[in-house]
């Protein structure tokens, strides 16, 4: 992700897809956005969910439990992260804008949604998982905030479709 080969992958991806988190590992929005724009053609499209700098139910959870590591990870844009069995790296937590602003000079953000306002990250889901009436709630809630764009902000990940311009 942070060493990108300057050839190969040639043009002519239409879609190219980065799911839950995979981007969470790149440094340089920008670079990865360039890196793209040589590889996506006009009106092909990036689609991607990545961990947002702001999470409303870890927050919530880490106040409630007193542990304000946990609240506040994300908030200063990167944090430090031991897969089990793997090397240490840096989880990079973006910003809307910081992604965005990336982007912008080859490509539109056509969809921007926020996945996880009203539903907990995987680590706390089954908090809501073992109380039924809870998760049909809070599933139809999601789904009415997706509907509307609503809670980008708020959300454990954002996803965005972004669409190649000239």
């Amino acid at each position: 992700m942070n060493a990108l080969p300057p050839t190969g992958f040639d043009a002519g991806y239409r879609l190219v897809l980065a799911n839950f988190g995979a981007l969470n590992a790149c440094r340089d929005f920008g670079a990865l956005a360039a890196w793209l724009a040589v590889r996506v053609p006009v009106g092909g499209r990036v689609c991607m969910a990545v961990m947002s700098r702001f999470c409303l139910w870890e927050a919530a959870w880490g106040a409630l439990r007193l542990k304000p590591r946990l609240m506040t990870r994300r908030w200063g844009g990167a944090a430090p992260f031991t897969p089990v069995g793997g090397a240490p790296m840096t989880v990079i937590y973006p910003s809307v804008g910081q992604v965005e602003r990336a982007f912008a000079p080859w490509f539109v953000p056509e969809v921007r949604r926020g996945l996880g306002v009203c539903l907990p990250p995987s680590e706390l889901f089954g908090v809501v998982e073992r109380r039924p009436r809870w998760l049909a709630r809070l599933t139809a809630w999601e789904q009415a905030l997706w509907a509307r764009g609503w809670g980008v902000r708020l959300a454990d990940h954002i996803w965005w479709e972004m669409v190649r311009r000239n």
